[in-house]
């Protein structure tokens, strides 16, 4: 009719049964709602209103991601897969990592691990110093595929990189080694540089959690060392649980945790 004119430049996309449409202007989509409310009813047709919501900024991208997400997870459900929507989904993320959020980065990752699909795995390595936010998600698939048997070289250039002043994230991607299988031994000296300087907390944590389980007899002496400059309850927790399970004597464990009483329940 004449009044739905009034929106034409307004686009409008539908998923399945949701129409989605996009506007600058509050008022305006406000006036469209009432116009679509009054044709549906004169077609005997009912909008749920409680669906029927306004969204703008982090809530509309995080409703996209929601609806985009789902696409991906229906076109993998079929029989084969179709993993070209996911795939989509893993280049725009490499196209700007900078701009895709945790979520996604998250969703992607974890449906990647669980269609063991690494089409895409050499151009996310490329991008992970340019995606610190997510360094958890992608360090999970880089463990998961291996990436850590060949990239020493390549985690080291980045833990000497200006990237490197994110503690958090560094802590993250060296989590791509994993416990139970012992690194070269550049790493594991990497791993004691970590323990012995003053470096965040979760770099400290991953430190001499990995280096307890590779190489317990280093992992003690630097632990008899460090615990005599922390002077963080927390930091001292860390070094206490880290030296049970590099099986240090029970004393020295005590004393560790009993000098701060934020440690008792330790």
């Amino acid at each position: 009719g004449p009044d739905s004119l009034r929106f034409g430049e307004m686009p409008v996309l539908r998923w399945m049964d949701d129409l989605w449409i996009f506007g600058d202007d509050e008022g305006d989509l406000r006036s469209l709602q009432v116009d679509v409310h009054r044709a549906a009813r004169e077609a005997d047709l009912e909008l749920n209103l409680g669906k029927t919501k306004m969204l703008s900024e982090e809530t509309l991208w995080s409703a996209v991601a929601r609806v985009e997400h789902s696409a991906v997870d229906a076109a993998l459900d079929v029989d084969p897969p179709d993993v070209a929507p996911l795939e989509d989904l893993l280049d725009r993320i490499i196209a700007a990592p900078e701009e895709s959020d945790r979520t996604t980065i998250r969703f992607a990752m974890t449906r990647m691990r669980q269609q063991e699909n690494n089409s895409r795995l050499d151009a996310l390595v490329e991008i992970a110093p340019r995606a610190p936010h997510g360094a958890d998600h992608l360090a999970r698939a880089f463990r998961d595929f291996g990436i850590w048997k060949t990239h020493e070289d390549w985690y080291m250039e980045y833990v000497a990189s200006p990237w490197s002043k994110f503690g958090w994230s560094v802590s993250q991607l060296g989590t791509m080694f994993p416990t139970a299988t012992r690194p070269s031994k550049r790493i594991r000296q990497k791993f004691a540089e970590f323990v012995s300087g003053k470096v965040e907390f979760p770099l400290f944590a991953l430190a001499v959690q990995r280096l307890s389980a590779w190489d317990s007899g280093l992992a003690g002496e630097l632990l008899h060392e460090v615990v005599k400059i922390a002077d963080h309850p927390q930091e001292r927790r860390i070094i206490a649980l880290a030296a049970a399970a590099a099986r240090q004597e029970p004393t020295f464990i005590r004393r560790i945790l009993g000098e701060y009483d934020e440690n008792r329940v330790t």
